[in-house]
């Protein structure tokens, strides 16, 4: 087996109103990415496939309302290859995707570090929204549900902070 393999690679998703929240954590270079599409349901294939050739996930951390889809879902699930349930997939309860609890989380886990001008009185919560767009609501349910996973799972981090 490959050494990258054992690598975890989670992304999770959320869809509503036309557009599809993404954020993605790599452990191999320990990075988290995030992203919004505006995805009509005829656009799901071409996205998800994109994401899933980028990211190569060893997990899904799916919104509650994205398995009621059932186009959508099988379209998560299946194969690059559009094989059947080749993806692992975990569905997190409806309060994780909390838009405040997503925020709160964002503004008190997550640490960005490597930025070149560092300014103390910045918050984290605006470091990120330099690189985010916080403005989605889609954007800040991904990326909270992302890191509250991380916290609860095998990321068992220091001081509950998620750094990257």
């Amino acid at each position: 087996m490959d050494e990258n393999e054992c690598e975890q690679s989670l992304v999770a998703i959320c869809y509503s109103n036309r557009i599809l929240g993404m954020a993605c954590y790599q452990e191999l270079n320990n990075t988290i990415c995030c992203n919004t599409f505006n995805a009509a349901p005829e656009e799901i294939n071409q996205i998800m496939m994109s994401i899933k050739n980028t990211f190569k996930p060893t997990m899904f951390l799916l919104h509650p309302k994205v398995i009621t889809n059932k186009p959508i879902f099988d379209i998560i699930l299946s194969g690059t290859d559009n094989s059947e349930a080749a993806f692992r997939f975990k569905v997190l309860k409806s309060t994780v995707w909390n838009d405040k609890i997503c925020s709160q989380l964002i503004h008190n886990s997550l640490e960005i570090r490597g930025t070149s001008q560092y300014d103390p009185s910045v918050s984290n919560y605006q470091r990120v929204a330099c690189i985010v767009d916080l403005e989605r609501e889609q954007s800040r349910q991904a990326l909270g549900a992302l890191i509250a996973y991380m916290q609860e799972s095998v990321f068992k981090l220091d001081a509950g902070k998620v750094v990257v």
